[in-house]
């Protein structure tokens, strides 16, 4: 078997990212972390795609073997094909005595990027609550509920609400 080279050409992307982070003892990484991660990403002259940088902050504390606060950050220069310029996210997990249910609240606040959406695009609002439970062993069935507040993906309706429900089934 000859290898052909092809005469197709492909997209291209050039991304690099780094990310620094600190968790304080190994089986930690979920609870307690601290990381920033700094991306760039090159000009897509074919789809007419600006060359973008950004920066994300991640920041987990577990409290009490009971509460989880977390705090997300992100910023981009609008580049890369990035649709938001900055997002803001806060919240907590609290996990009752049953280690493996967990309930978590989130709010959200999100500018979209003027280069995707335009100069007109509402700033977006979401907030998000669920409760995971082990259903059985192998199963956890999550209930959630959405609000999303100037949706930049719906610019004619004012709020969303989405209701869902997944299934985690592990062999």
């Amino acid at each position: 078997m000859q290898f052909q080279p092809s005469t197709r050409q492909f997209l291209t992307l050039q991304a690099k990212h780094i990310e620094f982070g600190w968790v304080p003892a190994s089986g930690d990484h979920f609870k307690n972390n601290i990381h920033i991660t700094l991306w760039q990403a090159d000009e897509r002259k074919e789809t007419q795609v600006a060359e973008g940088t950004g920066a994300a902050l991640s920041f987990n504390k577990e409290i009490n073997e009971r509460w989880l606060p977390f705090l997300r950050l992100g910023y981009s220069d609008s580049g890369g094909g990035a649709f938001l310029d900055r997002s803001l996210s806060t919240g907590f997990g609290y996990f009752p005595a049953k280690r493996s249910d967990s309930f978590f609240f989130c709010v959200n606040w999100r500018r979209p990027s003027e280069k995707i959406y335009g100069a007109d695009a509402d700033n977006q609002f979401t907030s998000e609550m669920f409760y995971r439970f082990q259903l059985f062993q192998h199963m956890t069935v999550t209930p959630d509920i959405q609000y999303l507040k100037n949706p930049v993906l719906y610019p004619e309706k004012t709020t969303v609400w989405v209701v869902g429900l997944r299934a985690r089934l592990v062999f």
